[in-house]
């Protein structure tokens, strides 16, 4: 029997606080079904503060529960939003490729 296939949360190129309530549904969903995650943020070109607080709560959630949760690479201005607001290593990016 195979590894089950990593349920997908995909970011919006602008994700802003009127997609919160979609992404926390979409997280509870893929939460309940206790398997691996995958969270693709290529596309980002910008993102609000109440997005990052809601992937941050998703990546605590997922490490509590022993969930696998794995970043599709993260674009530069997701990557540097979370750094300006201290959540880099709480969301748990891969290391970036030069």
């Amino acid at each position: 029997m195979s590894a089950p296939e990593p349920a997908r949360i995909e970011l919006n190129a602008v994700s802003t606080i009127a997609d919160v309530q979609a992404l926390v549904e979409r997280m509870r969903a893929v939460l309940a079904t206790r398997g691996p995650v995958t969270v693709d943020g290529h596309l980002v070109r910008r993102v609000d503060t109440a997005v990052l607080q809601a992937l941050a709560v998703l990546t605590r959630e997922a490490r509590r529960q022993g969930i696998e949760l794995v970043w599709s690479p993260p674009s530069a201005p997701l990557r540097e939003a979370a750094r300006l607001l201290g959540l880099d290593a709480t969301l748990g990016f891969p290391p970036e490729v030069a």
